[in-house]
């Protein structure tokens, strides 16, 4: 993986809803990073999300990112539709059971 840049983790989720509009390569190009550093992003935000809490949850948004196109490798992304915010980002759609 390549060098990883500081980023706050503010940054970082405003990075992840790029990507979720769009796609890793795009995102990064926009703003002048690397594929490698705004996946870091991704996982480093996936860790600090876990456990995800749904005890108030009522609706609950599910989407993907696709983390290199054609190969398969996602991110699901969970998201509370009421109020918008992030509530989890998962590697394999297993752990969503």
């Amino acid at each position: 993986m390549g060098t990883k840049k500081g980023f706050t983790h503010r940054y970082a989720e405003n990075i992840i809803k790029q990507v979720i509009g769009s796609n890793v390569s795009n995102v990064a190009e926009n703003n002048g990073l690397s594929d490698e550093e705004v996946n870091s992003m991704i996982e480093d935000v996936a860790q600090s999300l876990l456990p995800i809490d749904v005890s108030n949850l009522r609706r609950l948004g599910i989407d993907k990112i696709s983390l290199v196109k054609g190969q398969g490798k996602l991110i699901v992304v969970l998201v509370d539709i009421d109020s918008g915010k992030l509530i989890g980002l998962l590697k394999e759609r297993k752990k969503l059971k």
